[in-house]
């Protein structure tokens, strides 16, 4: 079982600066990690 931890962050700004060739779109972003985790936890099973 592969276990990790994901940090928090908040978006100040987020503004989208328009659509790319590709279907995307370029962002402008300006984020803070906070003290706050997700705990995630990973494990193959058999297919059935």
């Amino acid at each position: 079982m592969l276990k990790i931890q994901a940090p928090a962050k908040v978006n100040l700004v987020l503004k989208v600066l328009g659509r790319r060739a590709d279907g995307f779109h370029d962002l402008f972003m300006v984020m803070e990690r906070l003290s706050l985790y997700d705990d995630i936890a990973l494990e193959q099973i058999a297919s059935g």
